[in-house]
């Protein structure tokens, strides 16, 4: 599974959010604990309703890179949108 992390103040534009464990347990812009989720990062074909259940999913990544490299080489009207758990 994947991990992705941010800070759920978001009081500054400098808060925290990131793909992977944090570095740190708190924000370091605001002193927030960092939340983390785990899930997936699922390539779907893009619907006006933006709802996109996991069961839709075209293909599966653990990281966001490789699932937008593969958006990026299909083209169409593919995108990359977080699975929770």
């Amino acid at each position: 599974m994947a991990n992705r992390y941010y800070c759920p103040a978001h009081v500054t534009p400098r808060c925290e959010r990131g793909d992977g464990k944090p570095k740190h347990p708190k924000c370091r812009g605001c002193g927030s604990k960092l939340e983390t989720e785990t899930g997936s990062h699922g390539v779907f074909h893009w619907t006006a309703q933006n709802r996109y259940p996991a069961k839709d999913a075209v293909k599966v990544y653990q990281s966001p890179k490789a699932a937008q490299d593969y958006v990026d080489k299909q083209g169409g009207d593919l995108v990359v949108r977080w699975i929770y758990d």
